[in-house]
């Protein structure tokens, strides 16, 4: 495979982690939101209730936190990537103009 494939494989394998991420995080959310309306009359339930929530805040936590952590880690990937390639993008990796686009494409998606 040719180095150029490699590295858009690479940069869309990375968005699509973020992307992931994002979404496992907004599925435990949604995970804890019976257990903010219900009201138990029994305060084992209600306990049970609030561990249950917990438990699934805690979990759109982690996913949240691992988002930010690759991306943070990331961030520069696109950037290396344009910077070793130089001026002369057919040199190193084979790239042309679109992909060079690209490339800045996910550098500012990693930014936001």
């Amino acid at each position: 495979m040719r180095w150029s494939e490699e590295v858009h494989l690479l940069l869309e394998e990375m968005r699509r982690v973020l992307q992931f991420l994002d979404w496992k995080a907004g599925i435990w959310r949604t995970r804890a939101e019976p257990f903010e309306v219900v009201k138990y009359v029994g305060s084992q339930h209600r306990s049970r209730a609030e561990a249950l929530r917990a438990y699934a805040l805690r979990q759109a936590r982690i996913q949240e936190d691992l988002h930010s952590n690759f991306k943070s880690l990331w961030r520069v990937v696109p950037s290396l990537v344009i910077s070793r390639v130089g001026r002369d993008p057919s040199v190193v990796l084979d790239l042309n103009d679109h992909a060079i686009k690209e490339l800045s494409s996910v550098a500012s998606f990693l930014r936001t």
